[in-house]
């Protein structure tokens, strides 16, 4: 006798039954017990707001390997774990949201929050020292400008000027440290919050969680995994696992894995430990890519998360706002007939911005070719030190 479950929301441990093809074997549906009887989940869909499970009962000869139970005490628990599972939500979004301010406090108070919510420390330094460099920078810029113009032009006060020149510091400080060891760090102005604390937190770590049972494998990831999407299939403790199916809950990645196969490439650890950081970071500075050869952008490709086009277009539309911000006071001086070696200069490069601008956009329109910029030597040694997976097979996984 057929039976369905139906619930608003998708049960973790629900799993519908897998049909076999050539590459792999067929894989039983959960085994759910509803009082004395025992029943296969078959299939699963979302029917408008809720969830519908189709049950059959279960076959005899099938081993069972995952069983849940089920009742009108267990259907009370699930809603009430919903509710719980929403209220918590709120309150990790909006410290998600929030985190560009949050990584300006001292590394400890990031990582209790870590623990508390979820929020990765090291991402929010990164957001909070990009924010207080971007903002700094331009008054900082113009104060020193100020300075070898002899005042000449946009005048800064000079406690506003050295504010903004220390500020701009400790901006470019943070990001140099969490790029390069990916730990988080707090604004050196909040630095006397982190004194009130008196135990130490374990920061975020981006190792996978492994576990096997019989001949299942299953993976829990804090990043997408595009490479084993590809490839099908990993080899871990000699044995090559088929992938069965994966899911995202919130921001973990689930990857299911069934004993089968062969020629996957191996599962090491460390080298994914790596790879997940990497991932990371080729999402987090996609815009700067754009401007990296097409060598270093189809290396960023590899992990699934960074998109060539739009970070291409998004160079391009910098390099033509700075090629006018170049290309005005050039005009200006030579409509004057003032002939300045720094009005020259600055001509000179607007136009050459302008002229590799649409010669990059024609490749990119008429032969979709992603090509860098000759500014690309601004953003390599930020590649450089965000991209440190130079394990075999990164391109060719």
């Amino acid at each position: 006798m057929t039976r369905e479950i139906r619930i608003p929301a998708p049960h973790p441990r629900f799993r519908p039954r897998v049909e076999g093809d050539l590459r792999r074997p067929s894989h039983p549906g959960t085994t759910v017990r509803i009082g004395e009887d025992l029943y296969e989940i078959v299939a699963a869909e979302r029917t408008g707001p809720e969830w519908v499970y189709r049950l059959e009962p279960w076959m005899d000869e099938e081993t069972i390997r995952s069983s849940v139970e089920w009742g009108e005490g267990s259907a009370r628990e699930f809603a009430a774990g919903l509710r719980d599972d929403r209220i918590r939500g709120r309150k990790t979004l909006l410290t998600w949201g929030a985190q560009a301010l949050l990584g300006f406090l001292p590394a400890k108070n990031q990582k209790r929050i870590f623990q508390a919510r979820g929020m990765d420390p090291a991402r929010a330094t990164l957001w909070s020292a990009a924010l207080e460099t971007l903002v700094s920078f331009p008054f900082a810029f113009l104060f020193l400008l100020s300075l070898f113009t002899g005042g000449l032009g946009a005048s800064i006060p000079a406690w506003a000027g050295g504010l903004a020149f220390v500020v701009t510091a400790d901006g470019l400080f943070r990001l140099a440290t969490v790029i390069s060891t990916a730990d988080p760090i707090g604004s050196l102005f909040l630095a006397p919050l982190g004194l009130r604390l008196k135990s130490e937190d374990p920061g975020c770590d981006l190792s996978d969680e492994i576990s096997g049972i019989g001949e299942e494998l299953n993976v829990v990831s804090a990043v997408p995994k595009a490479w084993w999407i590809r490839a099908g299939g990993v080899t871990y403790g000699g044995e090559p696992y088929i992938l069965t199916g994966s899911d995202r809950d919130r921001t973990r990645y689930i990857y299911r894995f069934h004993k089968g196969g062969k020629d996957f490439p191996a599962l090491d650890p460390e080298r994914e430990k790596a790879r997940n950081r990497s991932s990371d970071l080729s999402y987090v500075f996609a815009p700067l890519w754009g401007f990296l050869p097409s060598e270093m952008q189809k290396t960023l490709e590899f992990y699934g998360r960074y998109k060539p086009r739009l970070s291409v277009i998004i160079s391009i539309c910098v390099n033509l706002l700075a090629a006018l911000a170049l290309l005005g006071p050039g005009l200006r001086n030579l409509s004057r007939g003032v002939f300045e070696i720094w009005s020259l200069v600055m001509l000179a490069a607007a136009i050459a911005l302008v002229i590799e601008s649409s010669l990059r956009l024609m490749r990119l329109l008429k032969d979709r070719r992603n090509t860098g910029s000759f500014l690309g030597f601004l953003v390599k040694p930020i590649y450089y030190l965000t991209i440190k997976d130079s394990s075999p097979g990164v391109g060719r996984f």
